[in-house]
C-alpha cells in the first residue's frame, strides 16, 4: 500500500481531534504527532521524487540518442577527472615523502643517475634522514607535472627536500640551482653535517 505525500500533508494540516473547533490551537500531543508526520511525509516525498527522477532518466536515456551521447561524454569526463585526481594523488605522495611510492629498484636507479647527489644543487643527499629534514631525499620531476611531465623514471630525479620545495613547479634554471646550493649549504652548517 502506497501513501501519497499529498494525503499525508492533508492529514498533518487537519485540526486537532481534541479541539472543540477548528480555530482552537492543537494540544501538545497532537502537535508532536504532526511534527512526526511531517518528517515522515518529507522522507516519503524525497524517496518518491528520487524514484521518479531515476525512472525519468532511464526512460530518456533509452529513447533519446542525443541525451545518451551527452551522458556518455559526461561519464568520460568523469573518468578523466578520476585520472587527474589519481595524478594529483601521486603528486601529493611524492611531495610528502614520495620514496614510499617508488619501489626499491627504481629508487636505486634514480640515485645511481646522480651518484646520490641532488640533481638541482649537486650536493650530497642524507639518505638516512626522513622528511621534513631539508637535506633528506625527495623525488623531483625534472619536467614538472604542471608542465605536462610524466611520473616515469626518466623524468624523476633525486633532490633535497628543500631544493625540491624551492624549485616547485618551475623549470630548473641556473638561478634556482644557485639559490638551492646556498640554502643547502646554510642548512648543512646549521645541522653540522657535510654534504
Amino acid at each position: 500500500m502506497s501513501i501519497s505525500r499529498a494525503s499525508l500533508i492533508r492529514r498533518v494540516e487537519s485540526p486537532c481531534r481534541h479541539s472543540a473547533t477548528e480555530d482552537d490551537p492543537p494540544c501538545a500531543r497532537c502537535l508532536a504527532a504532526r511534527v512526526r508526520q511531517r518528517r515522515y511525509a518529507a522522507k516519503v516525498g524525497q524517496d518518491v521524487i528520487r524514484r521518479q527522477q531515476r525512472e525519468s532518466y532511464r526512460r530518456r536515456y533509452h529513447t533519446d540518442a542525443g541525451f545518451r551521447e551527452r551522458e556518455r561524454a559526461r561519464m568520460r569526463s568523469g573518468s578523466q577527472r578520476a585520472a587527474a585526481w589519481a595524478r594529483a594523488a601521486v603528486r601529493r605522495a611524492l611531495a610528502q615523502g614520495g620514496v614510499a611510492a617508488i619501489d626499491y629498484r627504481t629508487l636505486e636507479y634514480l640515485l645511481s643517475k646522480t651518484d646520490g647527489r641532488c640533481h638541482i644543487c649537486g650536493r650530497g643527499i642524507l639518505l638516512d634522514e626522513k622528511q621534513p629534514n631539508p637535506l633528506s631525499l625527495a623525488i623531483d620531476h625534472r619536467v614538472p607535472l604542471a608542465s605536462g611531465g610524466a611520473t616515469d623514471p626518466e623524468n624523476l630525479w633525486p633532490a633535497h627536500h628543500a631544493c625540491n620545495a624551492l624549485k616547485g613547479d618551475a623549470d630548473l634554471t641556473p638561478t634556482i640551482a644557485q639559490r638551492c646550493a646556498a640554502l643547502v649549504d646554510a642548512e648543512a652548517r646549521s645541522l653540522k653535517v657535510v654534504v
